[in-house]
């Protein structure tokens, strides 16, 4: 989309901005951190150690982690973060191989935004030897390079029980599934990488289950795991392309999954990832077959469940896709507003439309993402994790606000950090005195002439 026509757009829809700010926003000390953080080395992982990031999900109560997901832009998926609002296998109507068929009444989720919060500068309080994670040797961590399900959905290898410890049950040596709620699964052990000497560890890892038994799935000749911890078989390692070749031409199903029949009979629904989906040690190796994925996305995906037609140059569809890894955290450092550097607003990529050009705003969303964006943003609050006013903004949580815009660049997509004015009915993004922050909605109530989203 042309500037003029951007502006055009700005006008109908009553921006509260003047049309000729600098469309790129403003910068803070803490935009400049987050961005320098997630600086990247085209793939090599070598520049910037990254970030996590969180979006409020379902998981509460009786779980040790929590899934997060770690951005730099060495990865160069679109859509890293998993939506807050809508459910991401819209839109569509069925999967092309299960009667699963959703209900999209809620709309699509990829061209909202979604409210979120970042943390950087305490990264040491949730990844075990945080200065050292670029080392070639580093590997402490269970990183899932896609959506995995990592706390609800899969089963842990206990050697001492000769079984597996799955969401409530237990699954012996022989297979069979024995219900017991006393059994919760991986997302209650603490995190960890198990195999590095953290034998308290184990947090999130596992194998993928499904309908009482483990339906991850396998590949003939070199299996595409090579634990009962499902961990990624590292003879892929020298080129993760490899590993995803591998699934598309020699994977098989566990028995009573036949009817998955891809890819002998056809290409893969975007939840299919799920449950091939293994955990490395690593963020280079996460980063590695992450982009691997993405770059063969239109080998394996039949894009039926989301519905997307990529490749046409066009971002409303080439967002559409399952951009984010999965991480499990431990929930109380993650949830500790402590290790939060902000709260962000992350935009759907590129949705002013205008390619490469990384200007994007918030005004680009249409009337009900903004007003959604606006109820996620009190949600926020009446939980407690967003205040109010330029006094907060060094409390966590506090009033500490970003946005994210995320624009094309050759290799895929990159993401920016940055402030930007602007009001929202009763609230307002402010930028005063170097800090980027929330704030009731004061320009509108002192000049009733004001044009308010």
């Amino acid at each position: 989309m042309k500037m003029r026509v951007l502006l055009t757009m700005c006008a109908r829809l009553a921006c509260a901005l003047a049309q000729d700010d600098d469309p790129s926003g403003e910068s803070t000390d803490i935009s400049d951190m987050l961005n320098a953080a997630i600086a990247g080395s085209g793939g090599a992982y070598t520049a910037g150690r990254g970030v996590l990031v969180r979006a409020p999900d379902f998981f509460q109560g009786d779980t040790e982690v929590v899934p997060a997901t770690f951005w730099s832009n060495d990865i160069f998926t679109p859509s890293p973060l998993f939506p807050a609002t809508g459910d991401p296998r819209c839109p569509s109507s069925g999967d092309g191989w299960s009667d699963l068929v959703m209900d999209c009444s809620a709309g699509s989720p990829w061209d909202r935004a979604t409210v979120a919060v970042v943390i950087s500068s305490s990264m040491s309080n949730l990844m075990e030897d945080w200065d050292n994670i670029q080392d070639a040797d580093w590997g402490w961590g269970v990183f899932y390079p896609f959506d995995s399900n990592s706390a609800d959905k899969r089963c842990i290898w206990r050697d001492d029980w000769g079984g597996y410890d799955c969401p409530g049950g237990f699954i012996d040596g022989d297979g069979v599934f024995t219900v017991d709620s006393s059994k919760k699964g991986p997302g209650s052990y603490p995190a960890g990488n198990p195999w590095s000497g953290n034998v308290d560890g184990g947090g999130g890892v596992g194998c993928h289950f499904d309908g009482g038994a483990i339906d991850q799935m396998d590949a003939d000749g070199m299996n595409l795991v090579q634990d009962s911890h499902c961990q990624c078989n590292y003879a892929f390692s020298d080129d993760w392309n490899n590993w995803v070749q591998q699934w598309m031409s020699q994977g098989t199903q566990k028995p009573g999954y036949e009817w998955r029949g891809w890819f002998w009979n056809g290409k893969a629904p975007m939840w299919a990832v799920d449950t091939s989906i293994c955990w490395v040690n690593n963020i280079r190796d996460m980063i590695a077959l992450q982009n691997a994925l993405y770059g063969n996305a239109e080998t394996w995906s039949n894009q039926l469940m989301p519905q997307s037609n990529w490749g046409q140059w066009e971002s409303d569809q080439d967002r559409i896709y399952w951009g984010w890894n999965e991480i499990p955290v431990t929930m109380s450092a993650a949830e500790d507003p402590a290790n939060w550097d902000s709260v962000i607003i992350k935009l759907p990529a590129d949705i002013c439309g205008n390619g490469d050009d990384n200007n994007d705003i918030v005004w680009c969303l249409g009337e009900e993402q903004r007003n959604d964006l606006l109820t996620q943003l009190k949600q926020f609050e009446s939980a407690g994790r967003l205040l109010k006013g330029l006094n907060h903004v060094t409390d966590r949580p506090g009033s500490y606000i970003l946005f994210v815009r995320e624009y094309r660049v050759e290799w895929g997509w990159e993401r920016f950090f940055f402030c930007r004015h602007g009001v929202f009915e009763d609230r307002e993004i402010k930028h005063e005195h170097g800090a980027c922050f929330y704030d009731d909605g004061d320009e509108g109530l002192k000049n009733p002439s004001i044009d308010v989203i």
